[in-house]
């Protein structure tokens, strides 16, 4: 392997080279903006914190005082050579920041009229011409707009807030730092601002040192990339991985495989609030090659990158020291995965009627539907619509019904979601809900400590007699209780809350809480011969609860049963108007619905054991209708 080194003032650098961009490094994506660290002042500070510990106006820019002042090492920076084309491989970042200093110091040593002979030393490490043109010497792809405009306008032609890319509005950005940054420093502790400014021209470029990392062979490259990055350089893995894919197609056919790697991660990376790019990767790996729990942590969020191109994985991926099958992975597994799991992130967060159980499954914060998906799913495939509607219903439908039957542990669902991926993985259709339901039932019986051999339902009444408000959590009761009102809502054709408003929202007014039917005071105590631990016990049941507005659910709390039945009529709550006699009078489509459906809707004038064991029961062949019989 061939890795030379060599010192290089910034002056030297910059030396109306035309730099390339290598496929390893990321936007510039420097912002001080939202990163914690300011990686542009922090550069700054560093810089100004060695050049004000020597410098003083008595002081002249000339050579001798210059040679007084200790050089500074900055960092390092990694190029290789392709076809006479120099390319940054690590180091971005730094260069294009050095860049936008230069810029600034070319517009003050015009200000303060410094030599032209200067003047025009800045500029050559800014840009430089050829017989094809003018170029800039890191000024490639979607950054030169914006290095030309600073270079021509200073800050006289900023954009208002429309940018091209994640790179040209940093360097905007940026921009505005580094210039408040110089014009401050420059001018203060001193008498002779135009002095001090000349002076740090020529400390700032003949005075400050980086070291370049020269790697000869491109095929090299991906490896010391690598090195460097587990040294310490902050890279995301799909960064990494990236380099280790593309790093082994051939430069003169790299752009077509780029082009389609940098469109798919931006629309990944525009996405964040949802999800990100080393979530899909790490989703993809597993769904299509995980077959043990080991093997679905080992391709983690953070490991799967490196763990691929281990000998476990590799020989069924293989993506390693395999140019022909990177340029395949590229063009139609990444291509096809990829946009499909964008189109699942969209209705994740998005309520759409017709994908709604993706919706649902975001709803509960469970996020094991997408390996799933992507793991039935055959690439190109022609059922993809049926499969995604089918599988995120199944998932959905087995996560309620563990909790409906109290068999829920979020440990042993996590472990079911990892068997399902192998079991379902390239399944077709018709074989998908028989897997599910035996998945479900080995749970159940599990979990109610049952006999794996022998018989059961998917749901019986026995596993949900007692489950409540203190077997489920707060969010799951909303999410219940919604699925519950939508669903008497749809089938009347009577308008109600979203999900939103029932399960999510947590401030304003249309926050909704759980209430209980029955409340703690001394009228419904004796109604259950002020036998306080029975009264808790039915109290807490699923019968004995419904979801209310906040505010309304405030008022009502303590209220003795007929008054709270004031406070459910013509509340907009059909569960809570069902306990209400003028709602059978009002609404024949509500009558004539449950009479079809069979459905054991009454009104109540009291509420006691008996009401709340009939409104259980009620809830229970609801349940069934949304989730089992549908």
């Amino acid at each position: 392997m061939g890795i030379k080194t060599e010192d290089k003032t910034i002056e030297g650098i910059f030396q109306q080279i035309d730099y390339g961009i290598d496929f390893y490094q990321r936007e510039y994506k420097w912002n001080d903006e939202t990163q914690e660290h300011k990686p542009v002042k922090s550069l700054l500070e560093d810089i100004f914190y060695r050049f004000n510990l020597e410098y003083d106006d008595n002081l002249s820019p000339n050579p001798a005082n210059l040679g007084k002042f200790e050089w500074y090492y900055l960092n390092s920076y990694m190029t290789n050579e392709v076809n006479g084309k120099k390319f940054i491989v690590d180091g971005q970042q730094r260069l294009t920041t050095l860049t936008l200093i230069h810029i600034k110091l070319y517009h003050l040593a015009i200000r303060y009229s410094l030599p032209g002979f200067l003047i025009n030393s800045i500029k050559n490490s800014i840009y430089g011409s050829t017989a094809f043109g003018v170029f800039y010497c890191m000024g490639f792809d979607d950054r030169k707009e914006a290095i030309e405009n600073l270079f021509n306008n200073n800050l006289n032609n900023l954009p208002a807030n429309q940018f091209k890319s994640i790179s040209e509005e940093n360097i905007y950005k940026n921009y505005i730092v580094i210039s408040d940054f110089l014009e401050k420093e420059l001018m203060q502790n001193t008498k002779d601002i135009k002095n001090k400014v000349h002076f740090f021209i020529l400390y700032f470029r003949l005075k400050i040192y980086l070291v370049e990392i020269i790697i000869d062979k491109s095929k090299d490259v991906p490896m010391v990339f690598e090195v460097i990055n587990d040294r310490g350089i902050p890279l995301e893995p799909y960064e990494v991985l990236k380099g280790k894919i593309l790093g082994q197609i051939d430069k003169s056919e790299i752009d077509e495989y780029l082009k389609i790697w940098d469109k798919q991660v931006n629309q990944l990376n525009q996405l964040y609030k949802y999800g990100d790019t080393d979530e899909f990767f790490s989703y993809y790996f597993r769904s299509k090659f995980a077959d043990n729990t080991k093997q679905y942590d080992d391709l983690g969020i953070n490991k799967y990158h490196r763990n691929i191109f281990i000998n476990e994985f590799d020989n069924k991926i293989k993506l390693k020291h395999n140019p022909k099958k990177a340029k395949e992975f590229i063009k139609n597994d990444f291509l096809y995965y990829s946009q499909i799991y964008i189109y699942l992130l969209e209705k994740y967060y998005n309520h759409n009627k017709e994908y709604e159980h993706i919706y649902f499954n975001g709803l509960n914060n469970i996020n094991g539907q997408f390996p799933l998906i992507l793991s039935i799913l055959k690439y190109n495939d022609n059922e993809e619509i049926e499969k995604i509607k089918l599988v995120s219903k199944l998932f959905d439908r087995n996560f309620v019904i563990l909790n409906l039957t109290n068999s829920y542990d979020s440990n042993r669902f996590n472990d079911s979601s990892n068997n399902l991926l192998k079991k379902i993985r390239d399944k077709p259709i018709g074989e998908i809900k028989n897997i599910f339901n035996s998945e479900l039932l080995d749970n159940i019986k599990r979990a109610q400590n049952i006999d794996e051999k022998l018989k059961l339902e998917l749901f019986e009444y026995r596993f949900f007699k007692n489950v409540g408000y203190t077997t489920l959590s707060r969010k799951f009761l909303r999410y219940f209780f919604a699925r519950i009102e939508h669903y008497l809502a749809d089938n009347i054709k009577m308008p109600t809350k979203d999900y939103y408003q029932f399960v999510v929202q947590a401030q304003g007014k249309e926050v909704h809480h759980i209430e209980h039917i029955a409340a703690r005071n001394e009228e419904n105590l004796k109604i259950f011969n002020n036998d306080d631990e029975e009264f808790e016990i039915q109290r807490n049941r699923l019968g004995a609860l419904l979801i209310f507005k906040g505010k309304d659910n405030s008022s009502s709390s303590n209220e003795p049963f007929d008054e709270k039945l004031k406070t459910y009529d013509n509340s907009g709550i059909l569960l809570a108007e069902s306990l209400c006699e003028n709602f059978y009078k009002a609404n024949l489509d509500f009558t004539n619905f449950i009479k079809s459906k069979k459905l054991d809707f009454k009104p109540y004038n009291k509420f006691g054991k008996e009401e709340i064991e009939e409104r259980h029961k009620l809830l229970f062949e609801i349940s069934k209708k949304i989730w089992i019989d549908d």
